[in-house]
């Protein structure tokens, strides 16, 4: 992936930022969720910079605000939770 973040940004480009985005909300999808961007943007954000987008997993993101603020089952990907448990 072709990045226009320049080096030292404190942001990250719009390309990384929908990059995000749509990696974390084909995952709610899949959870059976349907979020706004505001909600997808409060997701992503504590992803920082320094981190190769590519090389993510939003879905620890996604837990943690859901786990946060919206009480979703766990049950909803035990395969991601079984996942956790043996890091």
């Amino acid at each position: 992936m072709s990045c226009m973040c320049d080096a030292g940004n404190e942001y990250r480009c719009l390309d990384c930022e929908w990059f995000l985005m749509d990696n974390a909300r084909d995952y709610t999808k899949k959870l059976g969720l349907t979020c706004d961007n505001d909600t997808l943007l409060e997701m992503i954000d504590p992803i920082t910079v320094e981190i190769d987008v590519t090389e993510v997993d939003v879905r620890s993101y996604v837990w943690d605000y859901l786990d946060a603020y919206e009480g979703i089952s766990h049950s909803a990907d035990p395969d991601f939770w079984k996942d956790e448990e043996k890091a």
